[in-house]
């Protein structure tokens, strides 16, 4: 550091020649005190690794290849009988939300009307998924997407309707515990408070599970959704805050939380809720919080 202190009595161009001099001094020090960098400091160069050879279509397009063996011929997975019911299906959902769907009113309504919601109901619309056994039509993935583009074609509020209530909200009891990300568009806030209890989510989706549940959703009789989201973490399920514990009897889970942005939220019965349960470790005996799915039945 250089202090400067300049006389009251010194003209001002001789002033302003002693601060040059001294910056210029004081830059060249500084240039001195900062050694140069020599060649045998310098970092060698990456070792390049030979392109992995690969038949992704897409990574060889970065590579400006086009390597079709994964696209071409386009695939063909569903059997005879599953494209003729697909067949049957596309035509008669498209005349369905043609003649009785009104994508203009329901957004003016902020809801789906019951006369469509009660059409789908009947024509197996909310268990397209779900075996024949529990009422559903047991359609495939396949099958499934092409019906629900129909949906979204019409009125996406109506596709975010029928798929946050199959595509998420119960599907953990038809398949078992496949995490879903949500991306929600309803604004709507559950609060799950003590006075809530919750069912275990078996992470394979028990069959006590299915019989008791699947039916009820199939039908349209209840309505589901998938609880993720909190207002500190987001949907990030690492971080939720949502707790649940096991209640005194050992047979019931008390949630204890804050839900937001949940599709289907405001008119839901059963939510797939993403809460942290209680683990304790038999070894050392000490406790930590666990993220698992809790099953909440809304009476």
């Amino acid at each position: 550091m250089f202090l400067i202190q300049l006389s009251r009595a010194a003209s001002p161009s001789s002033a302003r020649s002693s601060v040059a001099l001294i910056s210029r001094a004081s830059a060249a020090l500084s240039t001195q005190s900062e050694p140069k960098p020599k060649p045998a400091d310098l970092q060698p160069p990456r070792e390049r690794r030979p392109a992995e050879v690969s038949a992704s279509f897409v990574q060889n397009i970065f590579r400006g290849v086009v390597e079709s063996e994964q696209i071409f011929p386009y695939p063909e997975v569903l059997t005879q009988d599953q494209l003729e019911t697909l067949s049957m299906l596309v035509p008669a959902t498209e005349r369905f939300l043609t003649e009785v769907n009104d994508p203009l009113e329901n957004d003016l309504n902020e809801k789906v009307s019951e006369p469509v919601l009660k059409g789908l109901g009947e024509q197996g619309g909310f268990g397209l998924q779900v075996p024949a056994e529990y009422g559903g039509v047991g359609l495939t993935n396949t099958q499934y997407a092409r019906v629900t583009e129909i949906m979204g074609g019409n009125d996406l509020g109506l596709g975010i309707t029928m798929g946050a209530h199959q595509s998420i909200g119960f599907k953990g009891i038809l398949i078992g515990g496949r995490e879903t990300k949500l991306i929600a568009t309803t604004f709507s806030l559950i609060t799950v408070s003590s006075v809530y209890f919750a069912e275990w989510f078996s992470p394979t989706g028990s069959d006590a599970q299915k019989d008791k549940y699947l039916p009820m959703l199939s039908s349209g009789e209840h309505f589901a959704a998938f609880a993720l989201t909190e207002p500190a973490s987001g949907s990030d399920a690492g971080s939720i805050k949502t707790r649940a514990v096991l209640s005194k009897d050992g047979k019931t889970w008390i949630l204890n939380g804050t839900k937001i942005w949940i599709s289907n939220g405001g008119i839901a019965d059963v939510f797939t809720v993403f809460a942290k349960t209680p683990v304790k470790d038999e070894k050392t005996g000490t406790e930590t919080d666990k993220v698992g799915g809790k099953l909440w039945l809304k009476h």
